[in-house]
C-alpha cells in the first residue's frame, strides 16, 4: 500500500479499524503486506498500524523506500541476508 502522497495520516482510532477490516478480509489467511509511507510522523503512525495488525494475526511491515518494499513483498524482509544476493 503506498501511502506517501497521503495528505491526512489516520488517527489511532482509523488505525486499529484499519487494521481489523483488513484482518477480517483476510479470511484467517496471513497476508503479506507492505506500507510504504513518507519518512517522520507517517512512518511512525505506520509502526502502530503495523503493531496493531500483527497483534491481530497479520504480516504487516512499514517502508520508506519503495524497492525495499517490493523485495519484502515478493522476496523476503530486508534483513533477509538472501534478499540481497538476488
Amino acid at each position: 500500500v503506498d501511502a506517501r502522497g497521503v495528505g491526512r495520516w489516520l488517527t489511532k482510532e482509523e488505525v486499529q479499524e484499519l487494521a481489523e477490516i483488513h484482518a477480517r478480509l483476510s479470511g484467517g489467511r496471513v497476508l503479506r503486506t507492505a506500507l510504504l509511507t513518507s519518512p517522520g510522523a507517517q512512518y511512525g503512525t505506520g509502526r502502530e498500524l503495523q503493531a496493531y495488525a500483527e497483534s491481530h494475526g497479520l504480516e504487516m511491515q512499514v517502508f520508506t523506500d519503495e524497492a525495499q518494499a517490493l523485495r519484502w513483498v515478493g522476496e523476503g524482509t530486508p534483513e533477509d541476508p538472501r534478499a540481497d544476493d538476488r
